[in-house]
């Protein structure tokens, strides 16, 4: 198979191998081997860089044996963007789906909860998610607090 791309279209195809990348990896210390696959043809693609007048933009690493994008593409494209915001409405999407499903197995209890039809307790945890959504939209963390016998380890020492 071959498929001809434009160097435009060349570089929006390195932003998505950074994002999936990023998704990928970014919170591993390691590179399993589920995705090898992954990996590889991230390299392929990378590897065509001199070809897409990009070798300033990804080069080889010789310490670490593969292709990597230089700090010049780093600061040019805009992928990172697109991460941050990912990110964010995820941090505030999990953080509310957690605590509404918390809050509500304890106000019915796991007995009761395990009991009650799907769309029962969906409308429950639809009516907790929107207050704590809009709690957070309006203060976003300062009100939020951990129980008064939290203590946070003394790391100083």
């Amino acid at each position: 198979m071959r498929i001809d791309i434009t160097n435009k279209e060349y570089r929006l195809l390195v932003d998505m191998f950074e994002i999936a990348d990023w998704v990928l990896h970014s919170y591993r210390s390691d590179s399993p081997e589920e995705t090898k696959g992954y990996r590889d043809l991230q390299q392929k693609l990378y590897a065509l860089s001199r070809e897409a007048g990009m070798e300033d933009l990804i080069r080889y690493d010789a310490e670490l044996g593969q292709n990597i994008i230089t700090e010049e593409y780093e600061e040019q494209s805009g992928y990172m963007s697109f991460i941050e915001d990912y990110e964010n409405d995820h941090f505030w999407e999990e953080l509310i789906s957690r605590l509404a499903d918390r809050d509500l197995t304890v106000q019915e209890g796991l007995e009761s909860l395990n009991n009650m039809s799907v769309k029962e307790r969906l409308e429950k945890l639809l009516v907790l998610e929107e207050k704590y959504a809009r709690e957070f939209e309006e203060n976003g963390i300062a009100n939020l607090k951990l129980h008064e016998d939290f203590q946070l380890e003394d790391r100083s020492r």
